[in-house]
């Protein structure tokens, strides 16, 4: 039982590593090159940021 659990949470690690690389590489793409929904984002984001703050 202690094995299959092992292998399981493994697994999972392993899962998690992927998605985060995933995420990772993409960021840094439109990081790097953003393209236009990624740069409306940004600029809600600022928006929201400079209209919406609560300081």
């Amino acid at each position: 039982m202690k094995n299959a659990e092992f292998w399981s949470n493994f697994a999972a690690l392993i899962i998690i590593l992927i998605i985060f690389r995933g995420m990772t590489y993409y960021l840094l793409r439109q990081r790097l090159r953003p393209n236009k929904t990624f740069q409306m984002l940004k600029l809600i984001g600022r928006l929201v940021k400079n209209y919406l703050s609560i300081e």
